[in-house]
């Protein structure tokens, strides 16, 4: 505990001794201490600083890499929607068979994604 000297009066019925304490001088903090201290302070956040943009730096690796697996699956299937409408295209230019083959094929598709309904016996 530090009691500046001004302070001592008051201690041990105004006698301003403090027995039984080792004396303990006031030193003031120099310029270097100061800069010492900053610079520890400085340093501190300067690391952790550095950490966290580490971090930061992988989660944005990570969110590129994802977002550039997505835009592949979306190339892909673009392209099997191309492959398909051609495939369409190419038999309703064949004519009116073509055009009813491909209705007759989108009635069977739109049939097998409705429930199925149960008799009742």
């Amino acid at each position: 505990m530090f009691i500046p000297p001004s302070d001592a009066s008051c201690i041990n019925g105004g006698s301003g001794t403090l027995e039984g304490y080792p004396q303990v001088r006031y030193l003031p903090m120099t310029e270097l201490a100061k800069m010492d201290i900053f610079f520890v302070v400085a340093t501190i956040g300067f690391v952790v600083l550095a950490i966290l943009l580490a971090v930061l730096i992988v989660y944005a690796i990570k969110f590129v890499r994802t977002v550039t697996r997505i835009a592949e699956i979306v190339e892909d299937e673009a392209t099997s929607i191309r492959d398909d409408m051609d495939s369409v295209r190419e038999k309703v230019t064949d004519g009116v068979n073509g055009l009813l083959a491909l209705l007759i094929q989108a009635i069977k598709a739109g049939t097998s994604l409705l429930p199925s309904k149960k008799r009742k016996k």
